[in-house]
């Protein structure tokens, strides 16, 4: 129970981390997205 108690905060680091890597994919592929836009 301790183990798992201890995973907990971890967890929600992980979670965090993820929500933030995918909201820098999000923002990369619209950057990308409004580059191609302009050079067509």
């Amino acid at each position: 129970m301790a183990a798992n108690l201890r995973d907990i905060p971890n967890n929600d680091i992980v979670q965090v981390t993820k929500c933030a890597f995918a909201h820098l994919c999000v923002f990369e592929l619209s950057v990308r997205a409004n580059i191609l836009r302009f050079a067509v």
